[in-house]
Formats: structure tokens, sequence, C-alpha cells
């Protein structure tokens, strides 16, 4: 077993002892962040009733890294800081690509946020980080808890001549919903799967094609429950916080829960499906770049983020704070 030395060659601390006692103050810090925040965001406080959205994203990390590093002994944050750190940058660019899509769409528009633009700016930022470890984070959550028992199916035919194909539909499923919006926007929230899925699947790095060719569809279930769970928390937190989003959804805006029209939900767990695929794709493309280029993509992600930031201010944010 793994041990550092601390104060001497006879005094040693068990590294898995104190990651253990992070998980519960982990546990309770995400905890009393929550209830905190909802108790003042309830009552008007600032800046809890603007930013509750925020708290309530990164006390309910902390409370299920916590969990399930108790429960299975290994959790993202506890065990893989400096992953979980990267992961979180990446979200903020990988919201920003659908935020991109979305000056089309027009799907949803922001309101109630600070007039002042580095907080505003500092806000999407700290929203957005929370997109990907949410997904991945519930996902082990989900395994944790065995919600889904992981059977066998039968093993899928794929050969990598496929592969073209399924990355053509994708690039189609993204093309659509730019060319016609009102008729192929939800097109948006799977076609990063079919396009980036052959080629993680050829890296030979986790991939859902893979999975399926061994005749495992485990993770991919597990992935669309943490999508829909996930995706049930976003409206909900959404429609407490002062800063939110609203929709503006063509044909299902009709019955809603919280903001979002209630066939608008079928969306989470493919969204959630891409989301994984994306990041192992984006985690394979960081490690597979030589250190020059490494400095090229994360000039590129910042330039890509300041310009998105300026556009969704200009075309997106639909009413500041008095």
């Amino acid at each position: 077993m793994r041990k550092h030395v601390i104060m001497g060659p006879d005094q040693t601390i068990d590294v898995s002892t104190v990651r253990y006692k992070l998980s519960q103050i982990f546990m309770l810090l995400g905890l009393g962040i929550f209830v905190v925040s909802a108790g003042f965001a309830t009552r008007g406080r600032e800046p809890f009733a603007t930013w509750f959205f925020d708290f309530a994203w990164w006390s309910y990390l902390l409370f299920i890294d916590g969990w399930v590093y108790r429960h299975r002994g290994e959790s993202l944050l506890l065990n893989h800081p400096g992953r979980f750190l990267f992961l979180a940058c990446w979200s903020v660019l990988l919201w920003f690509l659908f935020e991109a899509f979305n000056l089309r769409l027009q799907n949803w528009a922001y309101v109630g946020l600070p007039a002042a633009l580095p907080l505003r700016w500092f806000g999407y930022a700290i929203a957005f980080a929370t997109v990907a470890p949410a997904i991945l984070e519930t996902a082990d959550l989900v395994e944790t808890a065995q919600f889904i028992k992981e059977g066998r199916v039968r093993p899928l035919g794929w050969r990598r001549s496929v592969g073209p194909y399924f990355m053509a539909l994708g690039a189609l499923m993204l093309l659509l919903p730019l060319l016609w919006p009102r008729f192929f926007f939800p097109l948006v929230w799977g076609g990063f799967l079919f396009l980036l899925e052959p080629l993680n699947a050829r890296w030979g790095v986790p991939s859902l094609i893979t999975d399926w060719r061994e005749g495992r569809l485990h993770r991919f279930w597990i992935l669309l429950i943490s999508g829909f769970f996930c995706g049930v928390l976003w409206e909900w937190w959404n429609s407490w916080s002062g800063a939110r989003w609203v929709y503006s959804v063509p044909w299902v805006s009709g019955c809603k829960i919280f903001e979002m029209p209630l066939l608008g939900y079928l969306g989470f767990p493919p969204f959630a499906v891409s989301v994984f695929v994306m990041t192992v794709f984006a985690v394979t493309l960081w490690e597979k770049s030589p250190r020059p280029v490494r400095a090229l993509l994360v000039l590129a992600a910042a330039a890509a983020v300041l310009l998105m930031c300026a556009a969704v201010d200009q075309f997106t944010v639909k009413g500041f704070q008095p």
C-alpha cells in the first residue's frame, strides 16, 4: 500500500486513510454549502440568490465525489485532482461549443445576469465548468450504487470500414440544425457521438462501440441515467437562480417542468453520451499531442472561450440585473 513519510523515517501516514477522511469532509462540506446556499437563496440573499445554480452544483460535486470514494475506494477528485481540473477546463470549452450552435438555434437565452462584465464572464466559467464533471461524477455515482446490473448482449459486428459512414452521419447531424434549425435542432445533442466515437474506437481508448463489440452496454445505460438525472437537477436548480436561462424551443414549448418543456428532457440522456465521447476524444487528443501542439491548443481554446463570452453577451443574454 502506498504511503508518504511526513515527519521522519518511522512516521508515515496511509494515503488511503487521508483520502477516506477527506471524503467525509467533502460530503459534509458539500451538504453544508447546499443547505446554506438554498436557505439564503430562498430569502433573496446575495450572492446566493443570483448564483444558486453554481453553489448547488459545486456542493453536489463535492458530496458525490466523497460518497463515491467511501463506497468504491476511488473517486475522480480525490484520486485524480489533475484530471478533474483538466475536465473542468475542458467542460467550459465543451459547453461554449454548444453555445456556438445556439447562436443559430436560439433555443435558450439568459436573463438576470450581472451587468458587470468581469463578474458575468467569471460566472460563465464557474457554471460551465460543472457540465462534464456533473455527467461523469454522476455516472460514477450510478455505477457505484449499482442501479444498473452489468449484463451481456449480443456483440456488435463492427468493421472499421463503417466508421467513416458514422462520422459522415455525425457531421450531417451537426450541419442540418445550422441550415434548418426549426426542424433539426434536436440533432445537435447526438451529432458529436456519431462524429467522434469511431475515432475513439480506432484509438483503443474507452469507447461505446468497443463495449458493444464485447457484448457490454453497461456504460451506455449508466450514461443515459446520468444524463437524465443531471437534466432534472439542471432545470430544478436553474429555476431557483436569479441568473438563469429560459427556453424558446419549437414545437414542444407547451407543457413545462421548471423552465424546460417536458419533451425537452429527452435530450439530456443523449447529451450525456455525447459528453462522454467528446471528453474521451479531448483527453486522448491532449495526451497524443506533443508539448508545442498542446500550447497551441491552449491558446486556441482560450481565444475561442473569450470570443464566445462576447458572442453570448451579444446574442444570447436577454436581460441583466437592474
